[in-house]
Order: C-alpha cells, then structure tokens, then sequence
C-alpha cells in the first residue's frame, strides 16, 4: 500500500500481472467507468484518474487475515481532494487471490464489512475484526 501512497502508478502496476482483474466493489465502482479492470493497462488508467481527482491519498493497512487461498487486508484510507483540505476518512477492505506469487484477482471493497463478509470467514473471526467504532482513526 506504500506505492498507493506514494502515488508510484508504475509500482502499483508492476505487481499485476497481464490477466489479473481488479474489481471496485460498491464505492470505489463509481469512480471508474468499468467495475471490474483488466490487466496494467486499466490498473494504470484507475489510478491515473484517483490520482488526479485526490491530492492526498494515505491507505493504513490494520489486519491481514488468511481467507482459505486468500487474502484479506483491512485498511483505513484517508483522501482529501484538489477542490477541498478536508479529508475523508474510511474504512476499506480488499481480498487478493494468488497464483503462485503473483497477484491473479482483487476484489476492492469501499466497505469493510462487505469485505470482511465476502472474505466467508466464521462469524467468532469476523466479529474479531469488526472496528469498535464506526469512525476511523485520525492521523497520528
């Protein structure tokens, strides 16, 4: 998530590989024209767009949590946009599928708890990840 918030497009691009989809679930949907991208070239073009739209971005992982071949990341993220200095604050969740080492899938979720249910994790491990509270920390 360093590369994110680094805004370093070619990293973020780099660790895809040629067949892997990235799909913006709920949200995160509405920023881009396609929900679900396929391959560099629409990774590339996702965050070119975010990154022209935010002027800050900050992405916070909080958990990482195997999901049977998965792997769920749990994160807060903070933007604030070019219009305005106020930052919104969330929680997000993504879960990445694997072959081999390299990343093959990514189901990015504007909501945590979305997340974390699609993630089919029993109901003691996803209570334990559940956030007390419904805001997010501030910045520290």
């Amino acid at each position: 998530m360093g590369a994110v918030n680094d805004g370093d497009i070619e990293t973020i691009v780099a660790m895809i590989g040629p067949e892997t989809e990235y799909e913006l679930v709920g949200g995160f949907a509405d920023l881009a024209d396609q929900p679900v991208l396929k391959g560099p070239e629409d990774v590339r073009r996702f965050f070119m767009d975010w990154f022209e739209t935010f002027k800050t971005t900050h992405v916070e992982p909080t958990n990482f949590v195997e999901a049977g071949d998965r792997l769920l990341v749990l994160a807060y993220y903070e933007v604030t946009t070019k219009e305005s200095n106020t930052p919104v604050r969330l929680y997000m969740g993504q879960i990445y599928s694997f072959d081999g080492a390299a990343i093959s899938r990514v189901a990015s979720y504007h909501d945590r708890d979305a997340a974390i249910e699609a993630a089919r994790l029993s109901g003691a491990e996803a209570a334990e990840l559940r956030p007390r509270t419904s805001a997010p920390p501030g910045p520290g």
